[in-house]
């Protein structure tokens, strides 16, 4: 299940000393693009980022490229959640880049005029992954403990997606298998994934 690797991907890049740690929100709609567009554009987005960050990987001993994502479209209203491991030293140079770079990819909209991206600390990652995945079929929902909310329709190949280094196979390959503790989420726990969503949101409610 694509939203249980998502899940696992969160916990492993913790385990392994690599928690994702910066949460990148992207409201392709606040600049006029739907959600194909919008996909497009991050695609590149990704690739150049870690295409830097490889580059730089030995310098600056950062490791693997960590992250996960999910595209959004509620209402036809386009926006993709990023969330990745970034090192407290590299943060400011890291959200330079991205600004840059998605500058230079839509270069008719004025990025930092704009709210279309939004930086925030995942100080709670394994909600935040919750919150992100809030576009989960409702037969699902119920066993990861995640409240449902129709998140549109996304065009191309699934909603989510992590890198390899955390993927079904890195995990695999590491021998990892997630620690269970205690009795399942309380009742409460879908409304404290929606406030810490707020924080992450290019469009929170009202």
């Amino acid at each position: 299940m694509a939203a249980t690797n998502v899940l696992h991907a969160a916990r492993f890049a913790k385990a392994r000393g690599r928690p994702l740690t910066l949460s990148v929100t992207l409201g392709w709609h606040l600049v006029g693009l739907n959600a194909e567009q919008g996909r497009a554009v991050f695609k590149q987005l990704r690739q150049k980022v870690r295409r830097q960050w490889v580059y730089r990987s030995e310098a600056d001993n950062l490791g693997s490229f960590d992250d996960v994502r999910s595209h959004e479209a509620p209402g036809g209203l386009a926006n993709t959640h990023w969330v990745i491991h970034v090192p407290p030293k590299m943060r400011v140079r890291f959200e330079t880049s991205v600004e840059h770079f998605l500058q230079k990819l839509i270069p008719h909209v004025k990025v930092a005029q704009t709210d279309l991206l939004h930086f925030a600390p995942a100080d709670a990652p394994g909600q935040l992954m919750k919150y992100i995945l809030k576009g989960i079929d409702q037969k699902f929902a119920g066993y990861l403990h995640i409240d449902p909310v129709d998140q549109g329709f996304i065009p191309g190949r699934g909603r989510t997606a992590v890198s390899p280094s955390i993927g079904f196979k890195a995990r695999k390959r590491a021998g990892w298998q997630r620690k269970r503790k205690g009795p399942a989420a309380h009742p409460s726990e879908p409304r404290r994934v929606q406030d810490i969503g707020r924080r992450h949101d290019a469009n929170p409610p009202s």
